[in-house]
C-alpha cells in the first residue's frame, strides 16, 4: 500500500514539474514578445549563455524524458484498466 502511495505521489510531483516548466516557458515567451514584439532569437540566446548551454540542454532533455515517461505510464495504465 505504501509503495502504491509513493508511486502516486511521484507521478503527481512529476506532472507538476512538467506543467510548471511548460508554463514558465510559455509565460517567459509571452512577456518577451510583449516587450520586444518578436519571439526569442534562438541563435543570439544560445550565444549569450555560452558554455551554460550544455547544462541547460541536459536539464531540458531531462524534463522531456520525464514528460515522455509520465505520458507512457499514463497510456500504459489506461490500457491496463480498459483491458481488465
Amino acid at each position: 500500500m505504501e509503495t502504491e502511495n509513493l508511486k502516486v505521489r511521484g507521478l503527481r510531483i512529476g506532472w507538476a514539474a512538467v506543467i510548471i516548466w511548460f508554463s514558465a516557458n510559455l509565460l517567459s515567451q509571452a512577456v518577451y514578445m510583449g516587450l520586444h514584439g518578436t519571439p526569442y532569437d534562438a541563435t543570439s540566446l544560445l550565444q549569450s549563455i555560452g558554455a551554460w548551454y550544455w547544462v541547460l540542454f541536459v536539464i531540458e532533455m531531462g524534463v522531456w524524458i520525464l514528460f515522455g515517461t509520465l505520458l507512457f505510464q499514463r497510456i500504459n495504465n489506461n490500457e491496463n484498466v480498459s483491458v481488465a
